[in-house]
């Protein structure tokens, strides 16, 4: 009571800290690279599309299969590296944004746009980069391969005709989080070595 929503938050979120519920922030390690600059596929290949995607996150989404998507290409990602060496811009990480995976729930390299990505993942840190790449965790496209056991609500649809998974199910996190997770950032053989991931797309959800 009498306190402002900021407040409110503020004392919640204390509460939560204090009673073990979640970790305390203030102990949480951050590194340097996190805060620097980054290098963003998706402007260039809003040029290469020839095109402006939409302001609007559903009419982003009505337009996903527009070639900004389908124009990322491995070339794309070193043509960028050699301005950014070459010019000596200060980015240090390589974001590579929606159009280097299968489709949106399933979330491998697109074998013709990515066809190595542990390759380029290897090649970027060599030259003194870190790679993330662009994922949207909270839909399914209908083309993308899903279990039926790990999705919300029996796979019923959203706005924008998209599945979701239930991520509160031990099923999914087991079979498909974790070994996700795994492949994406693990260094082991078959594996991408990545460093982080971008989530977006997730406001209208």
């Amino acid at each position: 009571r009498g306190l402002d929503p900021y407040q409110m938050y503020a004392a919640f979120g204390q509460m939560l800290i204090d009673e073990k519920r979640i970790p305390d922030p203030a102990e949480k390690q951050r590194e340097a690279w996190w805060q620097a600059p980054l290098y963003c596929t998706w402007i260039d290949q809003c040029f290469a599309a020839q095109g402006m995607p939409s302001a609007d996150l559903a009419e982003q989404t009505a337009e996903s299969a527009l070639p900004t998507r389908t124009v990322f290409t491995e070339k794309m990602v070193r043509d960028a590296v050699e301005v950014i060496k070459r010019e000596k811009l200060p980015f240090k990480t390589i974001l590579l944004d929606e159009g280097w995976h299968v489709a949106r729930g399933q979330w491998e390299p697109h074998p013709d746009r990515l066809p190595d990505l542990r390759g380029l993942v290897d090649e970027m840190h060599a030259a003194g980069f870190k790679v993330v790449v662009w994922w949207n965790w909270a839909e399914i496209e209908e083309t993308a391969e899903a279990d039926p056991a790990h999705l919300m609500a029996g796979g019923k649809l959203n706005k924008h005709d998209c599945r979701a998974r239930d991520y509160s199910l031990a099923a999914t996190q087991e079979e498909y989080l974790k070994p996700l997770f795994h492949r994406l950032f693990s260094s082991d053989a078959g594996c991408y070595d990545l460093d982080g991931v971008k989530t977006d797309f997730l406001a209208d959800n």
